[in-house]
């Protein structure tokens, strides 16, 4: 028993701090979630809101090869027509989750 106490002691701190430090990153990722709500229509962050519990946490998809990167759905080219319109909340057709390009990816080669 002694020898537990002796451990916990030294352990003690280090879990203290662990606990701050990531009590600490989860405050400021709900601050940095909500004034990145702030900037959506109520629309959309409740289409979010509602895609994040449906879809265990993940409620966007990134295209990728011309493809949904999470259900690989291969994607016509009216999606990427629409997401080139002023409010591109776009979905994929086959799983519902809102599309995205990926920086690296948003300029299409020319068809």
């Amino acid at each position: 028993v002694e020898a537990a106490a002796a451990a916990w002691a030294v352990r003690e701190p280090q879990l203290q701090a662990e606990l701050e430090r990531l009590s600490a990153e989860l405050e400021s990722l709900h601050a940095r979630r909500e004034a990145l709500a702030a900037q959506l229509t109520p629309e959309a962050l409740n289409l979010y809101d509602d895609l994040q519990r449906r879809h265990r946490g993940t409620a966007l998809a990134a295209i990728r090869h011309r493809q949904c990167s999470v259900c690989r759905a291969r994607l016509p080219g009216a999606v990427f027509d629409m997401l080139a319109a002023p409010d591109p909340l776009v979905r994929c057709p086959r799983c519902g989750r809102v599309l995205y390009l990926p920086p690296a990816e948003t300029e299409q080669p020319a068809q």
